[in-house]
């Protein structure tokens, strides 16, 4: 991998955690004023539950359905 390669992967690695820091802090800010909040995923099985380590989930939403467990994806009206 060259630097400049490198250096690029890097910045959006950094543009995606802060945009993810973002949306936890707006979902955060959402449930302090007593709004109830859901997450619906459209995961597949291979990502297990990594996706979980990179965002709190279960402190910031009431309902979680991950798609990969429920066998239903997005925008199959069922998952909602």
């Amino acid at each position: 991998m060259t630097h400049d390669h490198a250096r690029r992967r890097e910045g959006a690695r950094r543009r995606r955690a802060d945009a993810r820091d973002a949306a936890v802090e707006g979902v955060r800010r959402l449930r302090e004023r007593g709004i109830r909040t859901a997450l619906i995923t459209n995961n597949v099985a291979e990502f297990g539950d990594g996706w979980r380590k990179m965002i709190p989930v279960d402190g910031l939403f009431e309902i979680i359905i991950d798609s990969s467990a429920v066998g239903i994806r997005k925008p199959d009206p069922r998952i909602f």
